[in-house]
């Protein structure tokens, strides 16, 4: 006689039921985990629109671009994490022109603020905010950003990995066959299952972990401070409207008349 044979009924079929609470549950758990993570992804997207729109404003007021590379390069960064992100630039825009008495002053303070602006997106979106005043996130919402995302990423995958491994469908399976003694005794006359059978059942719920790159998910260097390259910044300003006085004109007067219809509306409303 087995000694399973000693379990009670009742026993056996809390000894089952918690078996598969653990197993099911287990799966529950992860699929609710996957779904906050792939949340977050797409609220990191959301957030990489207002780096987008940030390097589009900036690309603006350089020449429309023409000038980005050299802007970067006179203030010791490099651009290439920032060139071909096209977005609408009046969705950068400040609430009001930042003062000046000559056209390059004006202008040099416009590129100072655009580019304090691309810095401050872009690290609160590889690193989060410095502190959670600087964020209009909820209390109860933690920030996203790019390295706490690669971080869940890890762990997701890490509890896939261990799923498959520790709890796979045909060892759940095989457990709960123990408090079968009939079916058993049955197999050990046909031979027991068939691995190919049980081979198929955990390839069909087996988890797939994700891969990194399928995310899409960009990354972008860290950024000077604006205070340590604000004399670069001007220094290079002044050069370039010395250069390009008509078309820099050109550019101030069509954002002036943007920021203006946009507080105009903003009134109306």
């Amino acid at each position: 006689m087995s000694p399973l044979n000693d379990f009670g009924d009742d026993l056996v079929e809390e000894t089952l039921t918690e078996a598969a609470e653990c197993f099911f549950g287990k799966r529950k758990k992860l699929d609710h985990k996957i779904e906050i993570f792939n949340a977050n992804v797409a609220s990191l997207r959301r957030k990489e629109n207002t780096v987008i729109n940030s390097v589009s404003f900036l690309d603006y007021l350089l020449l429309n671009g023409q000038a980005t590379n050299d802007f970067f390069n006179a203030i010791g960064s490099n651009a290439n994490a920032y060139q071909h992100l096209s977005s609408s630039f009046v969705r950068a825009l400040p609430g009001q022109m930042p003062k000046g008495y000559r056209l390059r002053s004006k202008y040099a303070n416009l590129v100072t603020w655009a580019f304090a602006k691309l810095e401050s997106v872009s690290r609160e979106y590889m690193h989060g905010p410095i502190t959670l005043s600087d964020t209009n996130t909820c209390e109860d919402e933690p920030p996203i950003y790019y390295h706490l995302v690669r971080e869940i990423h890890t762990l997701i995958n890490q509890e896939i990995s261990d799923l498959n491994q520790l709890q796979s469908p045909t060892a759940t399976l095989q457990f709960s066959k123990k408090f079968n003694t009939d079916l058993m005794e049955k197999e050990c006359i046909l031979g027991g299952t068939s691995t190919s059978a049980e081979c198929n059942m955990d390839n069909k719920m087996r988890y797939q972990t994700i891969p990194l790159d399928r995310l899409g998910l960009k990354t972008y260097p860290t950024l000077p401070a604006v205070t340590d390259v604000h004399k670069k910044i001007r220094q290079f300003c002044k050069k370039l409207c010395v250069q390009n006085t008509a078309e820099i004109k050109r550019i101030l007067n069509e954002i002036e008349t943007r920021i203006k219809t946009a507080n105009d509306q903003l009134q109306s409303l």
